[in-house]
């Protein structure tokens, strides 16, 4: 057996045996987006554990009418995966939330994937969000909700497709070639003012606070950044 092909069912194998607590729904996703990998190769699968462990995770959640969509920035896989898998399991106020990578294309190389899933007839509520098994926050979850976030930490600096987001000195400075838009949020999710701009812009933040600032380029690509 070839070794790729041995990789590929001990990856099935793995993301069968994820444990869910009993009783726990499971609903695999409706629909399943990814990006294109972003080009900062790992060599190996030790350079692909060491990314994983350096790295915290970054996400965002929106959910109306019953429709959860998660995404998982910078997910850490093969960089030539015929495709990826993702699934939930929800119970006891709980969204354990695993996506696995699948096909036999695997190369010796890894890299960063923007995965986006959607789930539907996901009730809405108060539940702890596990990404992988590792709790990255919380949510109240309702009709027109919407949260961003990027890691757990204030994060200062995001770089992306030629993009960026900076914040220095109470100010969100984004760069992006071309047409784009910022969209601000406060904490609790709720969008406080939309700018759209060309190559360069300067964007207030409130003093003392904390603003979730997104970055959308006319490529669909996302970034998104804490600020305090």
């Amino acid at each position: 057996m070839k070794p790729s092909t041995i990789l590929s069912a001990v990856a099935i194998l793995m993301f069968a045996m994820i444990p869910a607590t009993a009783g726990a729904e499971t609903i695999n996703a409706s629909e399943l987006t990814r990006s294109d990998c972003k080009g900062h190769d790992y060599p190996s699968d030790e350079g692909r554990t060491r990314a994983d462990e350096d790295s915290k995770i970054s996400w965002s959640l929106s959910y109306d009418n019953g429709v959860l969509t998660l995404t998982w920035y910078d997910f850490i896989a093969n960089c030539c995966p015929d495709g990826f898998e993702s699934k939930i399991d929800v119970e006891d106020g709980k969204i354990l939330f695993n996506v696995r990578e699948i096909g036999s294309g695997m190369c010796d190389c890894y890299c960063p994937f923007d995965i986006t899933s959607t789930y539907e007839g996901v009730a809405p509520g108060h539940y702890e969000l596990y990404f992988d098994g590792e709790m990255v926050g919380e949510a109240d979850i309702k009709d027109g909700f919407r949260r961003d976030y990027s890691g757990l930490s204030q994060i200062t600096r995001v770089n992306n497709d030629d993009s960026s987001l900076v914040f220095e000195n109470g100010m969100v400075m984004a760069r992006c070639p071309g047409k784009f838009r910022v969209d601000v949020y406060s904490v609790s999710g709720s969008r406080i003012y939309t700018l759209e701009g060309t190559d360069y812009l300067e964007i207030g933040t409130q003093s003392g606070g904390v603003s979730l600032v997104r970055l959308t380029t006319a490529n669909g690509i996302i970034s998104t950044i804490k600020v305090r």
